[in-house]
Order: C-alpha cells, then structure tokens, then sequence
C-alpha cells in the first residue's frame, strides 16, 4: 500500500489488489497517533468495492480510495483487509503512516485583505 498525494485533510491510499476472485470488497482502517478520531482513535471504513476504483498500471490492477475528513498537520497509519462472505476478513496488511499536511491558518487576516 501507498500513500499519495497527501494534502492536509485527505490522503489518496492505493493498494495491489490480488487477481482472486472471491475478493467482493476490503476494510480500511485509520488510526490517529494524536488520537482525534474518536474515543477509539480509529475509523474503519468497509464495502470498498474492488469494481469502483480499479486503475490498471503495467498489468498490475490497483485499489484508490480518497481519505477525506482527516485533520491537518496529524500522523495516521492505515491498513487494507481483503474480504470475502465465506472466509471474513483476510489477516490486515503491513501498515503505512503518513502525516497530512499543514494548513496555516490565515482566516482572520485574509478576511481583512478582501476587504481592503
């Protein structure tokens, strides 16, 4: 899995996904370092549907998913579970951290030159 681009609240995830075809769908799940997603400091998004996103790269067939919603300037790490009705889940990937990035606050002083 990878990460890009990374902006400062969303982040583009990408991942292989494998030719087989009892795949229906993967779980993606978000930890927060700064814990800010929650009393768990997670989110878990499911039923990202293989047929969706797919974008052919050199006859290997990848997963996007825009993860938007994050928090500026804010450490996270992610991993992608295969799953399937019969089996469940597959065992997570290895995970990846990334960081979003900052946003400096200019609303107050922004606001001013407009109105100049």
């Amino acid at each position: 899995m990878d990460v890009r681009p990374i902006g400062g609240t969303y982040a583009v995830l990408r991942w292989k996904s494998e030719k087989a075809s009892e795949i229906e769908s993967y779980t993606l799940t978000v930890e927060s370092k700064d814990n800010n997603l929650g009393a768990l400091g997670q989110r878990q998004i499911t039923n990202i549907n293989v047929l969706e996103n797919p974008s052919d790269e050199k006859d290997q067939r990848f997963v996007s998913y825009n993860l938007t919603d994050l928090s500026p300037y804010t450490a996270y790490t992610a991993r992608v579970q295969a799953v399937n009705k019969k089996v469940g889940l597959s065992p997570p990937s290895d995970p990846i951290e990334f960081k979003t990035a900052e946003i400096r606050k200019c609303i107050y002083l922004c606001f001013l030159i407009t109105l100049m």
